[in-house]
């Protein structure tokens, strides 16, 4: 199990985008725990969950488009 807590937050969006195609390969082989305010730092999970008032959403197999509806939520 790799558990990221906002470990892309202070690097650029380039640098990033790598990071996430090599997280995505990883992910086949392990379990990755991703925690991140960035909806676009999960784009590539199999499942989200979202907090809101201290309760959880899961959500499985969410489009990028499902996650930008959240954030103006």
């Amino acid at each position: 199990i790799l558990i990221l807590d906002e470990a892309l937050s202070s690097i650029d969006v380039g640098s990033a985008e790598i990071i996430n195609r090599y997280l995505q390969k990883l992910s086949k082989k392990m379990t990755i725990i991703n925690i991140t305010h960035e909806i676009g730092h999960v784009k590539y999970a199999d499942t989200v969950i979202k907090l809101v008032d201290g309760k959880y959403i899961v959500t499985e197999n969410s489009t990028k488009d499902e996650l930008l509806k959240w954030k103006k939520s």
